[in-house]
């Protein structure tokens, strides 16, 4: 939004002017001035979290009815069209959890999209209430960084520490996004780590008809496996949680607990169940989260030197 307003010198010998451009995209103030901006406007219609989530402007609004969910939109379009910002409709989208029912909700008159599955921050959340992220797409988000750098990773004149440090600063990052929050099973890591070595052999330029190991593979690039990766993020993540306050968003979704009874048939793999044979592996309890240190050292997962 453009702001009009007028300045004067500090040591007044200049007149005053308008000033009529706002904050430009790109500056590091820009984001700060927005969060600032929602959080002052939408203060007292916001709902608690989990029920309201907020990231920059991007808004996730929860309720456990439609029609309750559908007036929740209706006033916060109303609020920022007060405040002169805008609800983008063609980007807003409806989803439900669980058993899907017909028609979808109205914002302003104009009825919202209505989704099986959408992607939020990265991450693509289901109707049938998986959280975990189709590892499909993570793969292919994968091989497109991958490409953007083959000509680096591929050349033989560049040496493998070098290819190295460009996998392990540009390539492995894309792979292991949002990782620390997966409850991982046996099958995503499967699926991942199959990518990793397909990456690491054309890098080498070996193929399977020379028969090298990957373990030879991992120790020439100096590269650990993606799975402990995973496992020295999501511990990361968990000390950092058991840290903060009890008031946190982080301590509430950790604590959260879902009423009503789960289908018949073997329970999904939780985040927790598979913490829990990560902490056991790293050899650390909850009480060690309060030393830092202590926590960093048996958690980090480092490259092989």
């Amino acid at each position: 939004q453009k702001a009009t307003s007028s300045v004067r010198c500090a040591a007044g010998t200049s007149d005053t002017f308008p000033i009529n451009v706002g904050i430009h995209q790109g500056p590091g103030l820009s984001p700060l001035l927005f969060i600032f901006c929602m959080d002052t406007v939408t203060k007292d219609i916001q709902t608690r979290h989990p029920w309201t989530l907020l990231y920059a402007d991007n808004v996730m609004l929860a309720s456990e009815t439609r029609h309750g969910l559908e007036q929740q939109v209706q006033e916060w379009k109303t609020r920022l069209e007060r405040f002169r910002m805008k609800l983008n409709i063609k980007k807003t989208e409806y989803l439900e959890c669980g058993d899907q029912t017909d028609g979808t909700i109205a914002a302003g008159g104009v009825q919202l999209n209505k989704v099986t599955k959408f992607k939020y921050q990265g991450l693509c959340v289901d109707s049938d209430c998986p959280t975990l992220q189709d590892p499909k797409t993570r793969v292919s988000a994968a091989w497109m960084k991958w490409r953007q750098v083959i000509g680096v990773l591929c050349d033989k004149k560049i040496p493998f520490h070098l290819k190295s440090k460009v996998y392990r600063s540009v390539v492995r990052p894309v792979d292991l996004h949002g990782t620390e929050c997966w409850p991982t099973t046996k099958k995503h890591e499967r699926a991942l780590h199959t990518m990793e070595m397909k990456m690491l052999r054309w890098t080498l330029g070996l193929t399977r008809l020379e028969h090298v190991m990957n373990e030879e593979v991992r120790k020439t690039l100096k590269v650990t496996t993606i799975t402990e990766k995973m496992r020295e993020l999501r511990l990361q993540l968990y000390g950092h949680v058991l840290r903060r306050n009890d008031t946190s968003m982080a301590k509430t979704a950790l604590e959260l607990n879902v009423e009503g009874r789960r289908p018949r048939g073997r329970p999904f793999t939780h985040w927790l169940v598979r913490l829990k044979d990560n902490m056991l592996l790293a050899k650390v309890t909850c009480r060690d989260a309060a030393d830092r240190t202590k926590w960093k050292n048996r958690c980090k997962q480092a490259d092989p030197t």
